[in-house]
């Protein structure tokens, strides 16, 4: 919170800017305290970050030597600076016919941080054709999408496409992970699973990894039966007592096929003692209906450790969000006789 005189200055000069110029005023303000309202009714906090220049902003307005039109000036640069939209990405590979070589459907997130509407429209290059643009009301946020063709990266890597997102006055890329990624052994590894995006990193757009004693990761390999599995192993942190880990509620969800059309889920539990003192593991059987045509499958892992704290893989998620978003993988390279 602001010392008591410097929230009283911002109040004064706050107080000057509107006696030059109300309306501008009042889009500071909006600036300063921006709340964005997700499609679910979720209120995110959107403020600027870094609060060095609206305090060189503040000393203008304060200043004796600064006549209205200079204050009404320096506000319209400060405004000027600020973004106007964030752009996420929730999911790499939606529906889509990704044996048969179709562009997949990626969604991406893009919150309107000013008061007026404007549209939101995303694009990949090598795809003809758009998406129709989607109109976000001041002040909150809609889902985007769009076709992005499905890159061929080296065998154990992910291919990667650039979407360009026009939003209002705002324009920028961000970077979709759209090839299959061979299963090689000794397996694909899924980690470290990402925390939740907090204000700071959402608008950043520079994803956290949990604190180390919280972390998680999984690794997707074949049994020696030719089945495949999913190995999860997650930290906790050690108690003081035994009793206060409470690591019965710790849990991972494994969620497979597309966002919105799961083909199955997939829970697991920490047990109530924990025999490795700082982490558990379990294994869990990737179901065969889940395995797309061609040897794909769509994986996207999420939990929730006894803290209530969040994590996923492959991208961070938003509180409100109920299903992580997916990385599609190739499970026909794992003998090496793949194409």
């Amino acid at each position: 919170f602001l010392p008591l005189r410097m929230l009283g200055g911002a109040f004064a000069g706050l107080a000057a800017l509107h006696e030059a110029d109300p309306d501008l005023a009042a889009k500071v303000v909006a600036s300063l305290s921006a709340v964005v309202q997700l499609e679910d009714g979720t209120l995110l906090p959107a403020w600027p970050r870094d609060d060095g220049p609206a305090w060189a902003l503040l000393s203008v307005l304060l200043s004796r030597t600064a006549n209205p039109p200079s204050k009404a000036r320096a506000a319209e640069a400060w405004l000027a600076e600020r973004a106007g939209s964030i752009v996420w990405v929730i999911d790499d590979c939606g529906l889509a016919d990704a044996a048969a070589g179709e562009a997949l459907r990626a969604t991406m997130g893009v919150a309107n941080l000013t008061p007026a509407r404007f549209e939101a429209l995303a694009t990949a290059a090598g795809v003809r054709g758009a998406a129709a643009p989607v109109r976000i009301e001041g002040h909150s946020s809609r889902r985007v999408w769009a076709e992005a063709p499905i890159e061929r990266g080296r065998s154990g890597t992910a291919g990667t496409v650039q979407i360009r997102v026009e939003a209002g006055q705002d324009s920028r890329s961000v970077q979709l992970a759209t090839a299959p990624v061979a299963v090689v052994p000794p397996g694909l590894l899924m980690g470290p699973l990402l925390a939740d995006w907090t204000m700071d990193s959402w608008i950043s757009g520079v994803a956290a990894v949990p604190a180390l004693e919280r972390s998680s990761a999984a690794r997707l390999e074949r049994t020696a039966a030719g089945q495949w599995e999913v190995f999860v192993e997650c930290r906790v942190p050690v108690a003081d007592e035994p009793a206060a880990q409470d690591s019965a509620r710790d849990q991972v969800r494994i969620v497979f096929g597309s966002l919105g059309a799961p083909l199955g889920v997939v829970t697991l539990e920490a047990p109530a003692s924990l025999e490795q003192g700082d982490r558990w593991s379990a294994r869990a059987l990737v179901p065969s209906s889940a395995i797309e045509p061609g040897g794909l499958l769509r994986i996207g892992i999420e939990r929730r450790d006894a803290s209530g704290a969040r994590s996923a893989w492959p991208r961070p998620m938003l509180p409100g969000q109920s299903e992580p978003g997916r990385r599609l993988v190739r499970l026909d390279r794992w003998g090496g006789l793949g194409p």
